[in-house]
């Protein structure tokens, strides 16, 4: 064999490693890729099924603040028809 082939072969053996390398590594890249799609459609359906959670929760409060506001409504409605029947018969 000459110095050339033996060269040849030696520069053909260094281009399959550095080859399988890179393949590895694109691979390695592709394979992370995936688990962080993954990663992202998980925190997708846990950040949805919190905002679900906390629109129920803020419409719950706002149909007790309307429930609220129509008992204190009613209260001071009340309230008012009792001073003036108070004032009423004072006069």
């Amino acid at each position: 064999m000459e110095t050339t082939d033996i060269l040849l072969t030696a520069f053909g053996v260094a281009l399959t490693f550095i080859g399988s390398l890179i393949l590895h590594r694109l691979k390695a890249a592709e394979d992370r890729a995936k688990e962080d799609r993954a990663r992202a459609a998980e925190d997708r359906a846990a950040n949805k099924a919190d905002h679900d959670r906390l629109f129920d929760a803020v419409s719950g409060l706002q149909s007790e603040v309307g429930d609220i506001k129509a008992v204190v409504s009613v209260l001071k409605d009340r309230s008012d028809r009792v001073e003036r029947a108070g004032r009423d018969s004072a006069d």
